[in-house]
């Protein structure tokens, strides 16, 4: 194929990314997007493999866009989101306080487009086998110390409003875990597909620990942009949400997502 024939697709390709997606445009600065150091399996590992990096390369492929990723702590994480020293963040729950400098997918009216989440997950509760602390959707019954929760996640905050007192020493599921364990907390509300794997899976807590029947509570989780970023282009960020939402639906994706939740 000759250089000049090349060039040409290419320039076709461009506009019709142009037209299919407004923020497109070539030659942008890649956006940083930061995410927890710590593994949360299925979607993301600190080695920026997991399911959300397989979506958004998707989405790089159909925008043209470019992205690049960084592992950190996650309360880090948000910080320099919030300070625009990052674009933004995978994988953010939505709360009052991180929309005062992050914005989230919202449709023409300004509502929160919940089908461009990255993602949604329970956070299971655990319980000691011989625990008789139960939840009824609303509240806890027979719950009178901490409950653990991963540093920095908004189901903190929600234990908190609830009135219940948190342990925040954890940064993963199994430091939760191994704090209900070890008797320091009376309940662990641990992040979805992950923390049932290590409770079923791993013989420290396999007949230590239980399940309650419902979760705590279900979040969407998004690609949440730092306010600076989207102020400077939104129509990019607008296409790069609806690109997420486009990709979620498709039958090859959603096939990929539900082989990698197999829980055996």
């Amino acid at each position: 194929m000759s250089t000049i024939k090349s060039a040409l697709i290419v320039s076709m390709l461009a506009l019709l990314l142009t037209a299919m997606f407004p923020g497109y445009a070539a030659n942008k600065v890649p956006l940083r997007l930061c995410f927890e150091d710590a593994e949360q399996k299925p979607w993301t590992h600190p080695d920026g493999t997991g399911l959300n990096f397989e979506l958004l390369k998707r989405v790089e492929a159909i925008t043209g866009e470019s992205f690049s990723f960084h592992a950190l702590p996650w309360k880090r994480c948000l910080g320099y989101v919030a300070s625009g020293e990052f674009d933004g963040v995978i994988g953010a729950a939505m709360s009052a306080e991180r929309k005062q400098y992050g914005v989230y997918p919202q449709d023409e009216h300004g509502r929160e487009l919940v089908a461009a989440n990255l993602y949604s997950t329970d956070f299971n509760i655990f319980v000691r086998r011989d625990s008789p602390i139960t939840w009824d959707g609303r509240q806890f019954k027979n719950l009178s110390g901490q409950v653990a929760a991963q540093a920095g996640f908004v189901v903190a905050l929600t234990l908190r409003e609830l009135g219940y007192t948190v342990n925040e020493q954890s940064k993963t599921a199994e430091n939760g875990l191994r704090l209900l364990h070890a008797q320091v907390v009376d309940a662990a509300v641990l992040q979805g597909h992950q923390s049932l794997q290590l409770q079923r899976k791993d013989p420290r807590f396999s007949q230590s620990l239980k399940v309650l029947p419902l979760p705590f509570s279900k979040f969407p989780l998004y690609l949440m942009i730092a306010k600076v970023r989207y102020n400077k282009d939104p129509q990019r960020i607008q296409a790069i949400w609806r690109a997420i939402e486009k990709e979620r639906a498709t039958i090859s994706y959603k096939a990929r997502e539900k082989e990698a939740l197999q829980i055996d």
